[in-house]
């Protein structure tokens, strides 16, 4: 238990006043990826991918990749083999990824994980530049098996996430991680998600593979995109490529897409400049220079269906999370980019409009609008806040009078990081008290990572803020006097790092406990003895304002408390 006790007073005003401001962050912007595949081949794909649906999957990202990414392709199983070379991702690449996809299997005997990360991994040694982002896709429908030693078995996971881990996330990879079982090894594969800001999915069936291999495909290619509107999406002269993705029932009609000129395209087609792939699940059609206008397709409305185009005015975003916690609001920034330099013309930008939609799962959500940064030649702004766990996504559009783009980014809220519970409580003495527990999940919050403040408004008395001390383990307990009848408000302001290093700041629910008369009372606590001086805080607060003037007080003391308990100097004992 810990007794705590304030902050002088007259710092809270300030505080709150500037609590709610945004904080000026800037992000690396997303440029041509490094992605590897690893796919598992252990004999257990026999049940779990009885079609080898695996090979349109893998078919449909590798088609997709941008020319000039990097790009290779490993199946695993106790080793791992690469069937598609690391290499720039031009013609030839395709060409060989599409066939030497037939070579996926199920014929392994077991499903060394480690290995197969270690091996596809193996020429990365330094932390990768934003130019670079680099991306593994793993899917496995199994646990981790190197050999019929339990031991063996359980050492290789462990250092999957005491070595392997860390190392990836160092180097600045994400992994995306798709469970094809309920027999996977889901906890260890979502620690891998988690710890990398990367995407994890459990599915029961093959048959969802080739979405989830698209969405992915978003997240580490950020491609552009024209809106699809009823199945109408509209070329302009910029367009240098079209890839029309859509998604069909095995029953349903062949796909058709209508040119502006009335001319219908089919499967049957001929012409130098059309590619059409058809695979079991979906189509694929690339046209080299497409026609300018309204283009139309017959398929059946499907929201994963995509126009995707390869453009000399295109719309890039910068690096967007993938893990968010509940009611953390989600910054975009978005720019155009011609001829792949930003576009500065005020005259042109005034023109766009930009705004973001932020999908559920039941396909509906809430729009909201970039604004235009003209010193910054950007736009940005924020999708939906949320506080309801699950997976979304976020689409970026942007719209001039003669062009269209979009972008679509996957994203999971995840749950609560902190659970926080105030009740009254007796002290030694038999005084009343309030007992505060904060509680961090180590599933989301990195170790050692967590400060945080609170405001304690009691009855009667000017409101004081308290310095929460740091988490013992994964919990902490505070001891608050409660000296006179009446409402007590507590309200938490916390600052820590995702599992993958990222930076949060959350403002919880405050929480209210009233006390009635004759109850014996504790006294106040004493002030802190050992803290910044007045003279050495308010420096700090001027240095923060004055380098980002949109810095929230009560984060700047977060900052302060951060680096005081990495100092050399005892720590406080409360």
């Amino acid at each position: 238990m810990v007794t705590q006790s304030p902050f002088p007073s007259r710092r809270l005003a300030l505080s709150l006043a500037l609590f709610f401001c945004v904080l000026d962050i800037t992000f690396a912007q997303a440029a041509m990826p490094d992605v590897r595949i690893l796919i598992d081949v252990s004999g257990s794909m026999r049940k779990n991918d009885p079609r080898n649906l695996r090979i349109p999957a893998l078919r449909l990202v590798t088609q997709l990749l941008p020319e000039g990414a990097k790009a290779g392709v490993w199946l695993f199983d106790e080793t791992a083999k690469a069937i598609v070379p690391l290499g720039s991702v031009n013609a030839m690449w395709k060409k060989q990824a599409r066939a030497e996809s037939t070579k996926i299997n199920a014929r392994g005997q077991f499903t060394d994980i480690e290995n197969g990360l270690n091996t596809a991994s193996v020429d990365w040694k330094t932390p990768t530049t934003p130019d670079s982002p680099r991306h593994i896709i793993l899917l496995t429908d199994g646990m981790v098996d190197v050999s019929e030693n339990a031991a063996e078995r359980a050492q290789s996971r462990a250092r999957l996430l005491s070595t392997t881990l860390p190392r990836l996330r160092m180097l600045g990879a994400h992994i995306h991680a798709i469970a094809l079982s309920a027999e996977a090894d889901s906890a260890l594969l979502d620690a891998m998600a988690h710890g990398t800001d990367g995407w994890f999915q459990s599915i029961n069936t093959a048959s969802s593979l080739q979405r989830i291999f698209l969405h992915l495909f978003e997240q580490a290619a950020t491609p552009d995109s024209l809106p699809l509107r009823d199945n109408h999406f509209t070329i302009d002269p910029s367009v240098r490529e079209l890839t029309v993705l859509v998604f069909h029932h095995p029953d349903g009609p062949p796909l058709e897409l209508v040119a502006p000129d009335g001319a219908h395209l089919t499967r049957a087609s001929t012409s130098d400049s059309l590619v059409w792939e058809s695979e079991e699940g979906y189509d694929m059609v690339t046209l080299t220079r497409p026609r300018a206008g309204t283009w139309s397709l017959n398929a059946p409305v499907d929201p994963d269906n995509r126009a995707l185009v390869v453009t000399d005015l295109s719309l890039k975003l910068d690096e967007l999370p993938t893990h968010l916690m509940p009611d953390e609001p989600l910054p975009v920034i978005a720019r155009l980019l011609e001829h792949g330099k930003p576009e500065i013309r005020q005259e042109f930008l005034k023109l766009v409009k930009a705004d973001t939609a932020t999908l559920g799962a039941a396909g509906k959500g809430d729009v909201a609008t970039l604004t235009l940064d003209s010193r910054e030649s950007y736009f940005n702004g924020t999708g939906a806040t949320l506080r309801d766990p699950g997976d979304y996504e976020l689409i970026v559009r942007a719209e001039g009078p003669t062009f269209q783009r979009e972008h679509h980014h996957h994203f999971k809220i995840d749950g609560p990081p902190f659970k926080f519970r105030a009740t009254e409580a007796k002290d030694d003495t038999g005084a009343r008290v309030i007992h505060l527990s904060t509680v961090a999940n180590p599933d989301l919050v990195s170790n050692g990572s967590f400060s945080g403040l609170l405001e304690l408004r009691t009855p009667g008395a000017p409101p004081q803020v308290l310095e929460i001390p740091p988490l013992e383990g994964n919990e902490i307990t505070l001891e608050l006097a409660a000296p006179s009848a009446g409402k007590y408000i507590l309200q938490p302001w916390i600052f820590a790092e995702t599992r993958a290093g990222r930076s949060f700041r959350l403002k919880p629910d405050p929480m209210m406990i009233t006390f009635a008369d004759g109850t014996k009372t504790a006294q106040t606590s004493a002030p802190l003895t050992s803290q910044a001086s007045a003279s050495d805080w308010e420096r700090t607060v001027l240095v923060i304002l004055a380098g980002n003037c949109a810095l929230a007080l009560p984060i700047a003391c977060l900052g302060w408390l951060a680096r005081r308990r990495n100092r050399s100097e005892p720590r406080l004992s409360l």
